[in-house]
């Protein structure tokens, strides 16, 4: 039934195309797409057609392809632009009252529902279902196919948001790697406490300066090329840390150049959404591939200790370095390909050779109103200028700032916070995992949230504000709640850990805010409002810190103040100062 999937693919094809791209696929360029789209399937058929008349003549058809064999002869022998016509004809006409031997016409009648109410993907799936077992319950060779049946039959969009998905989950692997390995080093080479900081601490400086240099390689050359060369770079420097650290300095580097990949990764993947993925599925397609990171840090911290335990230190650089270069080489050397063969265009607009990823974004009014930006010379100056003077992009940063704030001080003083609760040191680092734990379910439900929410009708502006006040207010009225209930070591407990599994919802409003203001340069949007968001983290983690210090150990003034305010002066910012509505840079820029 290689046919009918082909049919059931593009015809999905096209209605992605009319769902991102309305103006294109309506009037003569959309009949002209049309065309070349029953070209297609006439030849497709055509090819199909002769391959069945080879095989009928040996017997050799399963019951649902038998209906298309009496078409073989005429669809060899008659033009192409009757074929298709002639091929479904004969087969309605040869459905014969009585079945013949071994052929269930209700299981056709079932295969040709499943092709109509699914566009011929689900017919492809019982197809080869029904192949993989013989009456007499034999195997045959169509069977143990379900992962390449599952694979074959998804979107060309997904196949991206997955791969997205496992490269942000293999970052966070590389991230937290170091966290565990810095003790049995440390120990073995006798640093002190202050060179181990330092190590640790270039991660981060490596992050923080490749944010807005990632963006733009993003919104320049693609997110498709900036996130595998991201990813390969720092996956060789983890391969290798075990050698590079017969020294600090050459360990120390290592750590800035996995930094500096890691922080090119999130514009990168932005940008693919952004050309890939309509509006209205975009909050799902983000939510989906950055819960990619809460995944990657519980496989992280779950894994790092057995693995150091039983294995050695070294092993665990090689293993988390090894996977992200099989990601690298499964990702341009199957998935890249696959794409290519599917959908060429889309693949084109990936790597910003083609205007694809400005008609695909035709959802949002910049694409579908300024031709002269969707046309854009492909070395035009990226307008930073213009970003840093729009009063949503500077919104955008002082959220970024504000959310990292709070979330990554909390990460890193709760375990010592629970410690002072009274807590014991593993029961205190257990919970302080949960909330990553839920946080890729959490955020995916997010997504599909603001993309309900859109298909409802609610405007898109009042969807953002609202997941990010779910996850902003919602997490300063957790921590209020964990002040009122100071007696009580449960509720203040619940309460903290019910915030920080409130926050991923901000992936489906801060996150996706870049991709509203302009799907052409989101990645470079991202990149500045992601090194605000890291400047945040540090200086929260740090205050915190020295605030403890000079109060004398007072977590109200140190760590429920500071993060309360935080919260609230973002989410002020970002529902008084961002629309979400689309903004032209370029004429800004002129």
């Amino acid at each position: 039934m290689a046919v009918l999937r082909q049919i059931g693919s593009h015809e999905h094809q096209m209605a992605r195309r009319r769902e991102c791209c309305p103006a294109r696929c309506s009037g003569t360029a959309g009949r002209a797409v049309q065309r070349r789209l029953r070209r297609m399937l006439l030849r497709a058929l055509t090819t199909e057609s002769a391959a069945l008349a080879a095989r009928a003549a040996t017997g050799q058809l399963r019951p649902s392809q038998a209906l298309l064999a009496p078409a073989a002869a005429a669809a060899e022998t008659k033009p192409a632009a009757t074929a298709a016509a002639t091929a479904t004809a004969t087969a309605a006409a040869t459905v014969p009252d009585v079945a013949p031997a071994g052929i269930d016409i209700k299981q056709i009648e079932q295969l040709e529902a499943q092709f109509a109410a699914g566009g011929g993907a689900a017919i492809g799936h019982a197809d080869a279902a029904s192949s993989s077992t013989s009456p007499a319950g034999k195997q045959t060779p169509g069977s143990g196919n379900f992962v390449e049946a599952w694979w074959s039959g998804m979107p060309a969009n997904d196949k991206l948001v997955m791969a997205a998905t496992l490269a942000l989950m293999l970052s966070n692997m590389g991230k937290v790697d170091m966290s565990v390995a810095i003790v049995p080093m440390s120990a073995e080479a006798g640093w002190s406490a202050s060179v181990a900081g330092l190590v640790q601490a270039l991660f981060y400086t490596g992050y923080m300066l490749a944010c807005v240099p990632g963006g733009y390689i993003a919104s320049r050359a693609g997110g498709r090329l900036a996130l595998p060369v991201a990813l390969g770079a720092w996956s060789l420097a983890t391969f290798v840390a075990p050698l590079a650290a017969a020294t600090v300095p050459t360990l120390s580097l290592t750590r800035f150049v996995v930094g500096a990949g890691q922080g090119v990764a999130p514009s990168a993947v932005v940008d693919v959404v952004a050309r890939t993925i309509p509006q209205s599925g975009r909050a799902s397609a983000t939510t989906t591939s950055f819960g990619g990171l809460h995944l990657g840090t519980v496989v992280g911290l779950l894994a790092a200790p057995p693995i150091v335990n039983s294995l050695g230190w070294q092993a665990l650089f090689y293993i988390y370095g090894g996977l992200g270069l099989v990601w690298y080489a499964w990702f341009e050397g199957v998935v890249m390909p696959e794409l290519a063969r599917a959908d060429p265009d889309m693949v084109a607009g990936l790597t910003g050779t083609a205007q694809t990823a400005a008609a695909r974004a035709a959802s949002s009014a910049e694409a579908s109103t300024s031709s002269s930006s969707a046309a854009a010379p492909a070395l035009r100056p990226v307008p930073y200028r213009a970003f840093l003077g729009a009063s949503e992009v500077q919104a955008l940063m002082l959220t970024h700032f504000c959310n990292n704030m709070y979330y990554f001080t909390l990460l890193s003083w709760l375990p010592t916070y629970f410690v002072h609760l009274g807590m014991d040191l593993s029961q205190a680092s257990f919970m302080s995992m949960v909330p990553a734990m839920t946080g890729f379910f959490v955020s995916s439900g997010a997504g599909r949230f603001a993309d309900w929410m859109l298909a409802q009708g609610v405007p898109l502006p009042r969807v953002r504000k609202t997941v990010q006040c779910i996850s902003m207010l919602g997490s300063a009225a957790c921590m209020v709640g964990a002040l009122a209930a100071a007696d009580d070591r449960s509720l203040v407990v619940a309460a903290m850990i019910g915030g920080l599994t409130l926050h991923p919802f901000t992936l489906a409003g801060l996150f996706c805010t870049p991709n509203d203001l302009s799907t052409k340069y989101a990645g470079a949007i991202l990149g500045i409002s992601n090194t605000c968001g890291a400047l945040g983290a540090v200086s929260g983690i740090a205050a915190c810190g020295v605030l403890l210090d000079a109060t004398g150990g007072s977590w109200e003034a140190s760590m429920y103040g500071p993060l309360i305010a935080a919260l609230l002066l973002g989410i002020y910012a970002y529902v008084a100062h961002c629309n979400n509505e689309p903004i032209d840079f370029d004429a800004r820029a002129e």
